[in-house]
């Protein structure tokens, strides 16, 4: 053995259980509809029409910024973000799971920072609105997602730490095995 950790202990990424679906899975299944039918509006509007619709690419934007947001959380709540897993597949089961809540607290902490400061950033646009130039809507509305996001993010790493204590066993996955 040269010190290197095998794979032979790392299992495939687990099957993402049927449920009802959670409210990031239906933001980002929203927001991934609006932004490819805007897109498709544009490429024809552009190459059929021949004439460009700039309100649709402000607002595909916005989209995007919300489908991406939103499918971070849905990410968390799985527990598949990426994460360094080859020097803890090397150590100590107890290791693991002291390292990843550790690491998870971390970012749960970062999370809950970002979500204040961006719950003020949105009050401050309520007072003094910063208008889009092609919509003409206050971006409040564009910038509501980041503390959402946040939120929900927050509050699905809270799931999986309580999780991760009551499993006995800590399941790594290495994701080049789902190839």
């Amino acid at each position: 053995m040269t010190g290197i950790p095998s794979h032979e202990n790392a299992v495939p990424a687990p099957e993402a259980p049927r449920e009802r679906e959670s409210v990031e899975t239906i933001i980002t299944y929203i927001a991934t509809t609006v932004l490819i039918l805007l897109l498709a509006y544009q490429v024809f509007a552009r190459f059929v029409l021949n004439r460009s619709v700039a309100w649709s690419e402000e607002l595909s934007r916005i989209a995007f910024v919300w489908a991406i947001y939103a499918s971070i959380a849905y990410t968390a709540k799985w527990d598949k973000h990426i994460r360094l897993t080859f020097i803890l597949m090397a150590l100590p089961e107890r290791w693991q799971k002291a390292i990843l809540t550790f690491a998870d607290s971390v970012w749960l902490g970062m999370n809950l920072l970002i979500t204040y400061q961006a719950i003020l950033y949105i009050l401050r646009l309520f007072r003094f609105p910063f208008i889009s130039q092609t919509l003409g809507i206050n971006l409040v509305y564009a910038y509501f997602i980041v503390p959402i996001g946040f939120a929900l993010q927050s509050y699905r790493i809270l799931l999986v730490i309580i999780g991760r204590f009551k499993k006995k066993h800590i399941e790594l996955y290495d994701s080049r095995l789902d190839l």
